[in-house]
């Protein structure tokens, strides 16, 4: 396996083993293979997939090779394929691509046909990167976001069978669960993501609110905070009402967030300026790193939706994209003290990761 360590672990105050900010293994397993193969059927199947990576965003694409072949250099164009849910529950209808990103952590139900595929093997494709996901892959990621001798662009095959006795219609149009969360917006909360560095000078990654919030004990706060500072994320407990999160990304990558005992309608995207000040952050052991906060903030233009994100699904994943603010709506009818997080899983460790209670 590989991976970036960083400068922080030169140092030799730095705890050993020490906290990584991201990891990146360079070959892909599935079900507890690597680059499996199954012998599948020419008709509809349902595959129910999960991305358990640590820190990638996977990128799929489904392509023809000949029988047999281990690699994509004899690759036919991507194959399409249905979206019909994701995290919680079926969408509000299915929708057909040839791309999909799957953040960390995230859920996505697809529906692909082999019928026609007689004979022929299917690869599973990754076009995403083997570093931090900005937004960009395929033919937009640069060398530096490659591995040497690259075995991550596969991720399993399907081998088709000449007969099936079974007989299948799959229909798109019967997908259409779900109709996104109609209650009344009590609220509006600012809440961002924040890189900074811990005590050691390791990066940090945190969260934090993008405007000056009062926390459970009465103290304002701004910017990025760690996890065990006192709680800002207090919502109501309002089974019929809702709150939007507009989460604020000022940091150079993509973050899967991920709220508990919830689930929430993907809204919108909008890009922002903003300036990044510099403050001091206090760690779970009473020293300091360095956090920052946002100010100035300017809203930018609509981002328009895209094609190889799909969201018209109950959520309880969101990948916020760089410098983009996110609105997602969510309705808290679960009282109690939970988290929401970064779920890279790196991230969340050190210390992306704040407590959420409810009422």
């Amino acid at each position: 396996m590989q991976t970036n360590l960083g400068n922080a672990l030169e140092n030799d105050e730095v705890p050993k083993p020490s906290a990584l900010a991201e990891f990146f293994g360079d070959h892909m397993v599935v079900n507890g293979l690597i680059w499996p193969k199954a012998d599948v059927e020419p008709r509809n199947y349902r595959l129910r997939l999960i991305n358990g990576c640590d820190s990638r965003f996977l990128v799929y694409r489904f392509r023809v090779v000949p029988a047999g072949a281990t690699d994509l250099s004899n690759a036919g164009a991507p194959l399409p394929f249905y979206v019909i849910g994701s995290d919680q529950g079926l969408a509000s209808a299915a929708t057909q691509t040839d791309t999909l990103v799957h953040e960390p952590g995230g859920r996505y139900d697809v529906i692909f046909d082999f019928k026609n595929l007689q004979g022929m093997r299917i690869i599973m494709e990754n076009v995403g990167g083997d570093a931090p996901f900005g937004g960009d892959f395929g033919n937009e990621l640069s060398p530096d976001d490659l591995f040497p001798d690259r075995q991550t662009d596969r991720i399993m095959a399907f081998d088709v069978m000449q007969v099936s006795n079974f007989e299948d219609g799959f229909d798109p149009s019967v997908i259409n669960q779900y109709g996104g969360n109609n209650n009344d917006v009590i609220n509006i909360r600012k809440v961002a993501l924040f890189e900074g560095n811990d005590e050691y000078g390791r990066l940090q990654p945190l969260l934090g609110v993008a405007e000056p919030t009062v926390d459970v004990q009465g103290n304002t706060v701004n910017g990025a905070i760690a996890w065990a500072s006192s709680t800002t994320e207090n919502p109501a407990f309002a089974p019929d009402d809702a709150e939007i999160w507009e989460i604020y990304n000022a940091t150079g990558d993509a973050h899967p967030v991920h709220l508990h005992l919830v689930n929430f309608e993907i809204l919108d995207r909008q890009e922002f300026t903003a300036d990044l000040i510099e403050q001091p952050i206090l760690q779970h052991n009473g020293t300091f790193g360095v956090g920052f906060r946002l100010e100035n903030i300017v809203l930018g233009d609509a981002v328009p939706p895209m094609t190889v994100y799909v969201e018209n699904s109950p959520k309880d994943m969101v990948t916020a994209l760089p410098f983009q603010v996110t609105r997602i709506k969510t309705t808290f009818e679960k009282p109690g003290r939970y988290v929401w997080h970064c779920h890279i899983l790196s991230h969340e460790d050190h210390e992306m990761m704040r407590v959420l209670q409810v009422g």
